[in-house]
């Protein structure tokens, strides 16, 4: 679709071709799904370990996440990614993971520590 279009800026050009690889694809797929196991294994209340290793997991999915976001957002430009209802949900929920991971969105109390 769009994505495939010629772009002038080399940065688009290349989000486009890493957005629409198989590879970026597989990955991110991947990471979602190793992303649901680990929040399966979260239970309350939480032993020491197993929390600060889920808390890790979480932190580098969310550092995953982001990075696809900002490669989508380059690859299909801002407009673009806003108007696709499937990228809108996922930037959505990427927005809401960032407020949540800096303390501001749903989940232990949020408003700070």
């Amino acid at each position: 679709k769009r994505l495939c279009e010629n772009h002038p800026w080399q940065a688009v050009r290349v989000a486009r071709r890493l957005a629409a690889s198989n590879t970026f694809q597989v990955f991110i797929i991947a990471v979602i799904t190793l992303n649901v196991i680990v929040l399966s294994m979260d239970r309350f209340p939480q032993p020491l370990g197993p929390k600060l290793m889920i808390e890790l997991a979480g932190a580098l999915f969310n550092a995953i996440f982001i990075a696809e976001f900002v490669i989508m957002h380059i690859a299909a430009l801002p407009l673009t990614y806003w108007s696709d209802n499937t990228l809108a949900f996922d930037g959505v929920i990427v927005l809401v993971s960032i407020l949540e991971f800096l303390d501001f969105g749903p989940g232990d109390g949020g408003g700070g520590s």
